[in-house]
């Protein structure tokens, strides 16, 4: 019976182990836009992968530019901003 006890209480703190490692790694990934004219800092996200958050930056580009905002500056960041909009950076 405690074999049986002592596998259960193992395999839970593995399975916990492994679901807090899994849950840091996943949406680390945020696309970060700089605005001039208005001057905002824009972040979206979180993304798993720098493949998936990539693949969707052409739809935030394409938002702003039919909004009139100008001069877009679009890069990759990895770690979660504090902030999801930032003015005048």
């Amino acid at each position: 019976m405690t074999g049986i006890l002592l596998f259960i209480f193992y395999f839970t703190l593995g399975c916990l182990i492994v679901y807090f490692l899994r849950f840091r790694k996943l949406g680390n990934w945020w696309v970060k836009v700089s605005t001039k004219q208005p001057d905002f800092t824009y972040f979206f996200g979180p993304f798993e992968s720098s493949t998936e958050a990539a693949s969707h930056q052409d739809g935030y580009i394409q938002d702003l530019q039919e909004e009139g905002v100008t001069e877009i500056q679009v890069c990759l960041q990895k770690g979660k901003p504090k902030k999801s909009t930032l003015a005048g950076s």
